[in-house]
């Protein structure tokens, strides 16, 4: 298994950039200097909003820019995933599109390439701190703006022994299983497990699980 993006059918966001030339230097420089707003870099793992308890979101910046994956329910009630490839902004946000992906392949299924994907919306993540921003999403249906306080979830046990992982912390794939994938994060002995996949009618479904980290490094388990 190797550390990858989370959908290589994703079609990677171009970055857009954009220049200004002529007229005069002082207020080109003085245009520049109103646009660099200090925003922070997150730190990458699993995050939430402490007042919706229920649903998370996954995060890691790899250079400029940043996997995005929610995991959420629909308007039935059933899990639900979606996720997007977001690129850093000049002012030090990240925005992108969100994607909602089907047909693939479930836990225990063979393995089947998702045959289906649509567009949810557009998102834009700002952070006053590392643990600490907002998600701006746009529903691709209509309707106004949504406003989602965003805080790092800490979920390691205080008196729990530290114990140094072996592996990174952040997004796992299987190359020869596309179309799904893992979140992992370590915190202390904790180890988060969030798997984004489908169930057996093809439809997006996650399973999570909290468990105790070995204390050889590399050995995490229990009931998804």
């Amino acid at each position: 298994m190797k550390r990858n993006l989370l959908l290589v059918l994703a079609s990677t966001l171009a970055v857009l950039s954009s220049g200004c030339g002529g007229g005069d230097p002082t207020l080109s420089i003085g245009i520049e200097s109103k646009q660099a707003v200090s925003l922070a870099v997150p730190q990458n793992g699993v995050w939430w909003n402490p007042t919706q308890s229920g649903r998370g979101y996954s995060l890691e910046v790899q250079g400029n820019q940043l996997v995005f994956t929610m995991y959420l329910y629909d308007d039935s009630g059933s899990a639900t995933w979606n996720t997007g490839i977001l690129n850093q902004q000049s002012d030090g946000s990240y925005t992108g599109t969100l994607s909602r992906f089907a047909g693939g392949q479930s836990l225990n299924g063979s393995y089947v390439a998702p045959s289906g994907v649509s567009t949810i919306g557009t998102v834009s993540l700002s952070f006053t701190t590392t643990s600490a921003g907002t998600a701006l999403l746009t529903p691709s249906t209509g309707g106004g703006p949504i406003n989602l306080p965003l805080e790092k979830f800490s979920f390691s046990t205080a008196t729990g022994a530290a114990t140094t992982p072996i592996f990174q912390s952040g997004v796992w794939w299987s190359a020869s299983e596309r179309g799904r994938g893992f979140y992992v994060e370590s915190q202390g002995d904790q180890v988060s497990i969030g798997s984004y996949m489908y169930d057996t009618a093809g439809q997006p479904v996650w399973y999570t699980t909290l468990v105790s980290l070995q204390a050889d490094g590399a050995t995490a388990s229990g009931p998804l």
